[in-house]
């Protein structure tokens, strides 16, 4: 049960704290990353490469961390994300949007819980 307090935590740091961080912003001159992604794939890797460290930090600390996982988080990642930034279409705070960010959370959680049980 503590993996995946931890995993969950983790995720939340990696997939909303990690996106808002003031030294992000900085160095992305003052733009946010989760409105870059849509303008550029690259910035969806950037995202997912910060979103990656505090899940590899818990993943290395209980002694679970293997690449072969870390390949798996990190490529779907990348393809839910992609997905959600170029192939669906919705208003930012629509009815649509809560529902895809909803739909997103959940893969990306399930995928975390999935890896660390192979």
């Amino acid at each position: 049960m503590k993996l995946y307090i931890a995993l969950v935590f983790s995720h939340i740091i990696g997939d909303i704290f990690m996106q808002r961080n003031s030294v992000i912003r900085k160095i992305l001159r003052g733009r946010e990353l989760w409105q870059l992604k849509r303008q550029s794939k690259l910035y969806i890797v950037l995202h997912v490469a910060l979103y990656v460290l505090p899940v590899v930090l818990v993943l290395v600390y209980l002694n679970i961390f293997t690449l072969y996982g870390f390949a798996i988080v990190f490529i779907s990642h990348f393809i839910i994300d992609y997905i959600k930034c170029y192939k669906i279409k919705y208003e930012f705070m629509s009815k649509k949007f809560f529902a895809v960010n909803i739909i997103d959370q959940f893969l990306h959680i399930s995928i975390l819980f999935t890896v660390v049980n192979i």
